[in-house]
């Protein structure tokens, strides 16, 4: 059986999928996932299905939900009762999530052992793993808690892919992605920075710092601030070259 939160929630067993029920059902299950091995209090289910004002008849509706869930996941799963709450024990291999981080862990490896071209495949198989929008189908107050920081991971691996890539000498190709990338997080100063590298190394100097210079404007009118730390950094080495 396969779990997958990173997109739409579902559950498939030999490849299709399993019946979930609704909305509650898939954020009682997803919010397992995302704690699994560590118990989910019924007060913690409650505010990620209702918000701040569950129903009369919340404790119920709780362990039916939880109830559903079970059902639905079998035997692929463990889903135990404590004296607060629920915990779900899966293998790290039947959960997307747990999937990207193992294969994420393995690029970052591969690259402290100086090998970009593996690093780059790792990374790019964590990122695979995304199907859309994670907990895609959830209600909006688990989305609201957690998507962001699910996002957040993944730009981190799509950043470090790139940089992968970069190493292995893929400069030139590299610029189109970026450019849009750059474009959809104009202060994601990581995607600038690569921008800004990729260009260079492709005989694009003039380019490259034109990026920056749109970046400080960027900042100072919709922020009120300048461009520090490494992207600063970067932009005196290439003026130096």
């Amino acid at each position: 059986m396969v779990f997958r939160i990173l997109g739409p929630v579902e559950v498939r067993r030999d490849g299709l999928p399993v019946v979930l029920g609704g909305r509650k059902q898939r954020t009682t299950l997803a919010l397992l996932l995302l704690h699994r091995g560590r118990t989910v209090s019924v007060a913690k289910l409650a505010a990620m299905l209702w918000g701040l004002q569950p129903p009369p008849s919340m404790p119920a509706q709780v362990h039916n939900l939880v109830s559903r869930v079970r059902r639905a996941v079998g035997h692929a799963a463990t889903l135990r009762r404590s004296y607060d709450g629920y915990t779900l024990l899966t293998h790290d291999g039947d959960l997307d999530l747990a999937r990207f981080d193992a294969d994420a862990a393995a690029g970052r490896a591969a690259m402290i052992d100086g090998d970009p071209h593996r690093a780059a495949g790792a990374l790019r198989n964590a990122l695979e793993h995304w199907r859309g929008p994670a907990l895609h189908g959830v209600t909006e107050h688990l989305a609201e808690q957690e998507r962001h920081h699910l996002e957040e991971r993944r730009l981190e691996v799509l950043a470090d892919r790139i940089e992968a890539d970069l190493c292995a000498g893929a400069a030139a190709r590299l610029v189109p992605e970026l450019t849009g990338l750059v474009h959809a997080w104009p202060f994601h100063d990581r995607f600038r920075g690569q921008l800004m590298r990729s260009l260079h190394a492709s005989g694009r100097r003039a380019e490259a710092l034109a990026s920056f210079t749109d970046a400080s404007d960027r900042y100072r009118r919709e922020l009120g601030l300048s461009p520090h730390g490494e992207l600063l950094e970067l932009h005196a080495r290439i003026l130096r070259a």
